[in-house]
């Protein structure tokens, strides 16, 4: 791998760890309110009620009942910095793999410029199978935390060392892990939303010329790229969510989905907190790749 290439990696670890740092900050008590709806067991449970229960919660000394909407902030940053940053890392790496142009000495814009929706595709679900194995132990250490519920146990400062130690000694290593599966399946839903996005980028706007994106077409493509690909593969993430959360530790996958689907919601339950993702997934991918493209084209 030339030296150009190697700049180009490091550039995408920082653009992306910066995207995913900034987003979170904006973003993390519209991802409590979508976590809390897919794990919960009332199927009459609104986003009203969820907001209304979660400011219910005890808090320790003076605190604001408001601090519970940014429980687990801390690990949702280090997940998301690191999980941004590795993806964009690993999709420029697969991307200049799968390039036609792979092995010359060709500009990142000049690979990609000869790539198809379907070279995306690939390169995008291989990043995402990546960065998903390795960071799993952060989001199921992120669902935990944010789950917790038991009001005479637990507070807003509820520690992630102990939350670790409690998962490992009652349900091992694995634990760490659980929700892969789908995790790995939701992959599909980044790679179809950067397929759409570079397919986008690469064809509609930036076809004749290497140049920057304008903000009002990052979030243009952003936005139609990732309502697409979030509705179409919302179900998997309520299947990992559940999957990762206390009381399923015990189920398999197949069991996990027939404890949703008998809910009184029936396949519904499967789209609960849909609204609340997309009401912060869009503007959280925004966000990131405006800050994505922005901080790329000034390092």
């Amino acid at each position: 791998m030339n030296q150009e290439s190697n700049k180009g990696l490091r550039r995408e670890l920082i653009s992306g760890f910066t995207s995913g740092v900034l987003t979170i900050l904006a973003t993390h008590p519209l991802d409590v309110i979508k976590l809390r709806l897919q794990l919960s067991r009332d199927a009459h449970s609104s986003y009203k009620s969820i907001i209304k229960q979660t400011l219910s919660l005890p808090t320790e000394g003076k605190k604001n009942a408001f601090l519970h909407f940014y429980k687990g902030l801390g690990i949702n940053i280090l997940g998301n910095s690191t999980s941004w940053g590795l993806y964009f890392f690993f999709y420029r790496y697969y991307k200049d793999l799968l390039s036609p142009m792979s092995s010359s000495s060709s500009t990142a814009y000049q690979r990609d410029k000869k790539m198809t929706s379907f070279d995306y595709l690939a390169a995008a679900w291989s990043a995402g199978f990546t960065t998903s194995f390795l960071t799993m132990p952060l989001w199921v250490l992120k669902t935990r935390v944010i789950s917790i519920n038991d009001n005479s146990k637990h507070s807003i400062s509820t520690s992630y060392s102990r939350v670790i130690k409690h998962i490992y000694k009652t349900e091992g290593m694995r634990a760490f892990f659980r929700g892969l599966v789908p995790s790995i399946i939701s992959v599909s839903q980044g790679a179809i939303y950067f397929s759409i996005y570079d397919t986008l980028k690469m064809k509609m706007f930036i076809h004749d010329e290497e140049r920057s994106l304008s903000a009002f077409e990052t979030i243009s493509i952003t936005s139609i790229s990732k309502m697409i690909a979030t509705v179409a593969l919302y179900p998997v993430q309520t299947l990992k969510t559940n999957m990762q959360d206390h009381g399923m530790q015990n189920q398999s996958m197949f069991q996990t989905i027939k404890t949703i689907y008998h809910r009184d919601l029936g396949m519904k339950h499967f789209y609960k907190g849909i609204m609340a993702n997309l009401a912060r997934s869009i503007p959280a991918t925004c966000i990131t790749f405006y800050t994505y493209e922005t901080v790329k084209g000034m390092i």
